[in-house]
């Protein structure tokens, strides 16, 4: 929650619920095996961060947002 504050101007925060037929198909889609998964896209939607199970890394996920293409 404090780093989806923090980058709120920078980034859009999704959370999935893959309990639900949406979550279950995103969930596919993106090979999420393990919650809590961590996924950062860039802006031309590809993968700039993953992280599955445990906590992410919050450096990381700031790295991946503030980076420039």
């Amino acid at each position: 929650d404090g780093l989806e504050h923090e980058l709120e101007s920078e980034a859009v925060f999704l959370r999935i619920d893959v309990g639900d037929e949406v979550g279950q198909l995103v969930a596919r889609r993106y090979g999420v095996r393990l919650t809590p998964t961590f996924i950062v896209f860039d802006d031309n939607g590809d993968v700039a961060y993953r992280k599955g199970g445990g906590f992410p890394d919050k450096e990381a996920i700031r790295l991946a947002v503030r980076t420039p293409d």
